[in-house]
């Protein structure tokens, strides 16, 4: 196994840096402008961790979300090589490849090295991860730290020590600083090993304790969030406004949603198309081979898939939302993928001949697939928008917070204002009057970027022509204006 191992690891890494580009790209831009600013607030303000900062909140900037490990790291680096995104994702491709190594290691605990490595090599070559895994994104963080909780649980549950529960607690309490959603259902295979190792109540007891460190992390980080986010400015008269503190309808939906065919419908077309493929559907059968051999592996896996599905139930919203809410299904679906190549691999030469080449063959094959789906669905840019972000930011200063109005812009959403490096508050162009200009005056605006190909709400453009005109940047079909506004002497950096 070692001599095919190595090669294909290599060369599934190596799919990490096709389309490596210095600038953000879809899916989900917007989230990786928001992980990027906290990177670059942290580099240009301060290395403080418990106040990262967002770029769509003008210069009060303050906002936790996810406990920023991760761009902290990231803004480190900055100061040796200048902020730019390729560190970025070389520090998530790092963390990914960190998840990818505990996956090993839980799968060689519970059954051997062999099927680790296959585990392992499935896992990389999963589509949703080649993806991802290179993306400015912090998930993979949450799920390295979450998979080295779930090895450091199961190493000591198996063999005890000081050194195995004090890692665990630890990893186990950044994981779900990070985003518990993707840590808190791992308790699941933990159980299941306890009751295979037939642990006697004092150590189930003691990974009872281990397991108090992590919920504590939680509820501190939880609180801190609610602290720091209640300060947030009352920006209510932005259009789409919503509040920082109660976002418990954002990660829960309602009831109703889990009894609606859609949610699912959508969940389940995406777990097949960016996570399992047509090859791992047509290799599972493979599995059944080796089932009676497997059998304590194959309990394990059903116990990590249940957690999922429990994870899944409970953050549905999210899930049908976001894409990148998948990510904790790459695993289960990797262990599973490992049983069938296993089969192959182990099985006796009168049931499936030269096994280890067809192992490495299905591996290849859903590897090839999961590349063809990567390149077709994702990487996608719009090269117009890195320019009008460099335009905006050779017509401002550092210091200047810009109102950036442009198609469906959303409150929170600093796509725009990532690409110009700039802070300041993102609006919706059919939304922005100037009611909206003259409150955001109050709050330090100096500068609004307008578009003829989004045109403003009414009367805005009359409210603009009053004021300077800092640059025009021609573009296919349209302009795009950059308005100096005058000063309030409102908040400033």
């Amino acid at each position: 196994m070692i001599g095919v191992f190595w090669p294909l690891a290599a060369v599934l890494v190596a799919c990490r840096f096709y389309a490596f580009r210095p600038y953000l790209d879809h899916p989900h831009l917007f989230r990786q402008a928001d992980t990027a600013f906290y990177s670059l607030g942290f580099y240009r303000f301060g290395m403080n961790i418990l106040t990262p900062s967002v770029g769509w909140l003008g210069d009060h900037r303050r906002l936790v979300l996810e406990f920023p490990l991760t761009e902290w790291l990231t803004a480190l680096v900055y100061f040796a090589t200048g902020p730019t995104i390729l560190v970025d994702r070389l520090v998530n491709l790092g963390f990914f490849l960190g998840s990818a190594f505990f996956l090993h290691q839980i799968v060689e605990l519970v059954h051997d090295r062999v099927l680790a490595r296959l585990a392992t090599l499935a896992y990389l070559a999963a589509p949703l991860g080649i993806y991802y895994s290179r993306a400015v994104h912090v998930d993979f963080t949450a799920v390295c730290f979450a998979h080295a909780f779930l090895y450091y649980t199961l190493r000591f549950v198996v063999a005890g020590g000081t050194r195995h529960a004090g890692l665990a607690a630890a990893s186990g309490a950044v994981a779900v600083a990070i985003k518990v959603p993707y840590a808190f259902y791992l308790v699941l295979p933990i159980l299941l090993v306890c009751l295979q190792e037939r642990a006697g109540w004092r150590r189930v007891a003691q990974v009872g304790l281990i397991l108090v460190v992590p919920a504590a992390a939680f509820v501190g980080w939880f609180v801190h969030a609610r602290s720091v986010n209640s300060e947030t400015p009352d920006l209510s008269f932005i259009p789409g406004y919503f509040s920082h503190v109660d976002r418990f309808a954002w990660y829960f939906g309602t009831l109703a949603d889990r009894w609606m065919l859609d949610p699912w419908r959508t969940v389940a077309g995406r777990v097949h198309r960016e996570i399992a493929s047509t090859v791992w559907w047509a290799a599972l059968p493979l599995g059944l081979l080796a089932w009676r051999r497997l059998g304590r592996y194959y309990a394990f896996v059903l116990a990590w898939s249940a957690g999922t599905v429990v994870y899944l139930v409970i953050f549905l919203n999210l899930n049908e939302r976001h894409n990148y809410y998948q990510i904790p299904f790459i695993a289960p679906f990797s262990l599973w993928l490992a049983g069938a190549a296993y089969a192959c691999w182990s099985a006796d030469a009168r049931i499936l001949r030269r096994g280890q080449r067809m192992a490495a063959a299905l591996l290849i094959a859903y590897a090839g697939s999961s590349m063809a789906v990567a390149v077709t669905r994702f990487y996608r840019t719009e090269p117009l928008h890195p320019a009008i972000g460099e335009f905006v930011r050779r017509h401002t200063a550092e210091e200047d917070l810009v109102v950036m109005a442009y198609a469906e812009a959303e409150y929170a959403d600093p796509s725009f204002l990532f690409q110009a490096r700039r802070y300041g508050w993102s609006v919706d162009h059919g939304e922005l009057t100037p009611a909206v200009i003259e409150g955001l005056l109050v709050h330090g605006a100096t500068t609004v970027v307008t578009s003829t190909l989004w045109p403003p709400g009414p009367g805005t453009m009359d409210y603009l022509a009053t004021r300077s005109l800092a640059g025009v940047f021609p573009v296919e079909g349209g302009e795009i204006r950059v308005h100096r506004l005058p000063d309030r002497g409102g908040s400033r950096r």
